[in-house]
């Protein structure tokens, strides 16, 4: 048992109701095997010797400080280090004993430390999406299926990520680097019967129908499965490309991957590809020959009549000069 004088690291919310209690400081508790007792108010019996302790030995100390000087923290704390064994060594009239003999007289009755020190963490509740992840920190872990839609209780510590519910720990993760976004930590086994072999058969069905287009379709079907951070994030974009097989042949949509990857787009969208092979077939296609229609305004061989009247035989052809006599209003 060990008594706490101002107990407020227990608590993280204090208000006319009931406190919230950090679940942090009950697990440092319970890691070291012990209860907090907070002090009585205005009871200072209640307080732990350290505090007299203390102040003796700065009062010990402080005639020995007198006229040094340090050049560093690190200068400072050895030399109080080296004073302290020295203030434990004295005897004490009261006992005849100093206090590291009192110690190793009762170190037999005192209990062993765990092997790991209590590490220092953060408390959140979450809620697990229907996908099976919560969001810490701006990635994704996972948690059993079960558990979708309550309210889960999560321990983020230096290095790893632990999920409670009702004080059971039900999943455990590797916590994400501070410098990652967007990424997914998923355990198999915490998706439904379903959905595990909707993760197995798609992928390798998906794969084997690019390996039947070319290698080029095949290579980004494999990349886009790779690069993506949760299993079957790109799975839309690998269907879509797949889907233009219905429109394009196989070797045009090789022939488009290829030109994109030449201008160093390695992972192009099924609109790109699409539009590149439409492109590519309409510079494949002739010009279809222009019909014109007969002209009299053009130079060349017209017809003898027409609607505003009719030009000499050969008129054209010949250059004659088309003369106009006085109150003629016609045109030839």
């Amino acid at each position: 048992m060990s008594v706490t004088d101002n107990l407020t690291p227990a608590v993280t919310k204090a208000g006319k109701g009931d406190a919230d209690l950090n679940p942090d400081y009950a697990s440092f508790c319970a890691h070291y095997n012990t209860v907090a007792m907070p002090a009585r108010p205005r009871k200072p019996k209640d307080k732990n010797q350290i505090e007299s302790e203390l102040g003796l030995f700065f009062r010990w100390l402080r005639p020995s400080l007198v006229g040094k000087a340090f050049r560093s923290l690190p200068e400072l704390r050895e030399y109080t280090r080296k004073a302290a064994e020295r203030y434990n060594s004295r005897v004490q009239r009261r006992t005849g004993q100093s206090r590291v003999q009192r110690l190793e007289e009762e170190k037999p009755h005192l209990l062993s430390l765990p092997p790991t020190p209590y590490e220092i963490c953060e408390w959140r509740t979450a809620r697990p999406h229907p996908d099976c992840h919560i969001q810490v920190r701006k990635n994704f872990y996972s948690v059993p299926y079960a558990l979708r839609g309550k309210q889960v209780e999560v321990r983020i510590a230096s290095a790893t990520v632990e999920i409670f519910f009702r004080g059971e720990r039900v999943a455990t993760h590797r916590l994400r680097a501070s410098n990652e976004q967007g990424r997914y930590a998923t355990n198999p086994g915490h998706y439904p019967e379903a959905q595990k072999a909707l993760l197995e058969t798609v992928p390798g069905a998906l794969r084997r129908k690019a390996a039947e287009a070319g290698p080029l379709t095949e290579q980004v079907v494999k990349d886009l499965f790779a690069l993506g951070n949760h299993p079957l994030r790109y799975l839309r974009r690998v269907q879509g490309i797949l889907a233009l097989l219905r429109e394009v042949t196989a070797q045009e949509l090789e022939e488009a991957i290829a030109t994109f990857r030449r201008l160093g787009e390695a992972l192009p969208k099924p609109s790109m590809l699409l539009d590149a092979v439409r492109q590519s077939r309409a510079l494949r296609e002739e010009a279809a020959p222009i019909a014109r229609r007969d002209n009299r305004f053009l130079r060349g061989t017209m017809p003898a009549s027409s609607r505003h009247g009719s030009l000499p035989e050969g008129a054209l052809e010949t250059h004659e000069p088309i003369t106009r006599t006085q109150g003629d209003c016609s045109w030839p």
